[in-house]
């Protein structure tokens, strides 16, 4: 092709001011426009975090706030700061759960109107954490009827092959198969008038339906080895170790299916009970499970947990305007996550051999280590297992102006119950295959009983900030 003269030229130029005078705030923040059309892969409102100013998202050693599997991530760096450090919050309700310092789950990204973050200097009135606020103003309806369905679909056929999982050959000549992948996210929305210019409601669901192989590649014992075993504990446990299945017989290559099944279900209502007044009550409950089959640590298949949880948040907020210089909003509302770990593979261990002093049977086989083949089978240790955290908070902000002076002062009570269960199945430890062949194990552990806690918090906070305009003529 030869070159053409220009036919058409258009420059897009624009500016930036040097300093934001409406607030003290360092962030950005996204509008309803953006946040409904922007493609988010997953549709995860916390992966918005990382596309404002100063975030990242979490390394995938960021322990529980790292992306989880058809669930996301539950935070993300900012402005330098962990992300265990962001304080996330729904209508100016706390979301955070208390124990991991995460969020307690991800509403509806169809559900979200604004999407705010301020990284430094942030206002008074936010505290609890040193990173991040995020604060995420929910959808309400209008005087007009909208409603909206969607259906996203993705499976393997449109992914290349887990780098993990490269193409290879089986004892019996086959090639291993590509990693499953099956995703399904679907759901609707509406919202309307209940009454004209008064009151208005907006409601979803959304559910997933996700199936995913989880590739795992371990070493094993080899069919000389399971044929030397003496010891006859050990002989009832080699029915638990799968056999090698690769050219050179000693690695065991499996993807066990991981279904993750959510449904999240949102009610907003918004109501304007005289000119002076405003109230917006919002609620969202999710109930979710998911199966995963070495998130403890298992190298090979067949001893998974399955972990189903139930989440919820509601916020309620009334708007009052005393004067055009004077507005106050009073604000309440609570989150809660209860959530169990239960292991999916029990046995009758006293049947086998094993006496690991627990009353309860059938109970989950111990985590067991065979070092040298890299083998840990058994458990997960330390399951069943769960907890519930449940957030309560009312608060109070005023904001006052007078003259070129914008005064805020408020306050918050906050209170946090925190219950949960632990049993353990016990861990042993053989050093060597060898050791393992003879029964002689180097350690065992193990923690005997339910161990059950309870934890309350009560926190109670105030402020007050004299915030300076200095004008729109600044630069």
């Amino acid at each position: 092709l030869g070159l053409a003269t220009i036919a058409e030229n258009v420059t897009v130029t624009g500016t930036s001011p040097l300093i934001d005078t409406a607030t003290v705030s360092a962030g950005g923040a996204m509008v309803e426009r953006t946040v409904q059309e922007i493609p988010l892969n997953g549709r995860h409102f916390v992966d918005l975090g990382p596309l404002m100013p100063g975030g990242s998202t979490s390394p995938q050693n960021a322990g529980l706030s790292a992306p989880l599997r058809g669930q996301g991530a539950f935070s993300f760096m900012s402005a330098g700061n962990r992300e265990t450090s962001v304080n996330m919050m729904v209508n100016g309700i706390n979301l955070n759960d208390l124990s991991n310092s995460q969020v307690t789950f991800q509403p509806s990204i169809n559900t979200v109107s604004e999407f705010k973050v301020d990284n430094s200097t942030f206002s008074a009135e936010y505290g609890r954490n040193s990173g991040a606020i995020v604060n995420v103003a929910t959808r309400s309806g209008s005087n007009q009827m909208h409603g909206e369905a969607f259906d996203f679909y993705r499976d393997d056929r449109f992914d290349s092959r887990n780098y993990f999982n490269p193409p290879s050959k089986d004892t019996a000549g086959n090639e291993t198969v590509q990693s499953l992948f099956n995703r399904k996210q679907f759901g609707f929305n509406l919202g309307g008038p209940l009454a004209r210019n008064r009151s208005f409601y907006f409601g979803s669901y959304e559910g997933l339906r996700h199936l995913q192989g989880v590739d795992m590649n371990s070493g094993t014992l080899t069919d000389a080895q399971r044929a030397a075993v003496t010891d006859p504990v050990s002989r009832q446990l080699l029915q638990f170790i799968p056999a090698a299945n690769d050219l050179t017989g000693t690695r065991a290559i499996g993807s066990p299916l991981a279904p993750v099944t959510i449904d999240q279900y949102t009610v907003d209502s918004r109501n304007n009970l005289r000119q002076s007044d405003d109230l917006h009550f919002y609620y969202a409950f999710q109930s979710d499970s998911r199966l995963e089959s070495n998130a403890q640590g298992q190298t090979v298949p067949g001893f998974p947990d399955r972990r189903g949880g139930h989440r919820q948040i509601m916020t309620i907020n009334e708007t009052h305007i005393f004067s055009p210089a004077l507005v106050n909003e009073i604000r309440g509302g609570f989150n809660r996550i209860h959530i169990t770990f239960i292991p999916q593979t029990l046995v009758d261990t006293n049947a086998i051999g094993i006496n690991v002093g627990q009353t309860q049977t059938p109970i989950a086989l111990p985590a067991i280590t065979i070092s040298g083949p890299g083998l840990l089978f058994g458990g997960p240790a330390g399951f069943p297992s769960g907890r519930e955290v449940t957030t309560m908070a009312v608060a109070d902000t005023a904001t006052y102006l007078r003259g070129n002076h914008i005064v805020k002062f408020g306050g918050e009570v906050r209170h946090v119950k925190h219950y949960g269960f632990g049993d353990d199945p016990g861990r042993f430890t053989y050093p060597s295959v060898a050791a393992f062949q003879q029964g002689l194990g180097s350690a065992f552990s193990i923690t005997l009983g339910t161990q059950a806690f309870n934890a309350y918090v009560n926190a109670i906070g105030a402020f007050v900030q004299d915030s300076l305009s200095l004008g729109s003529n600044v630069k």
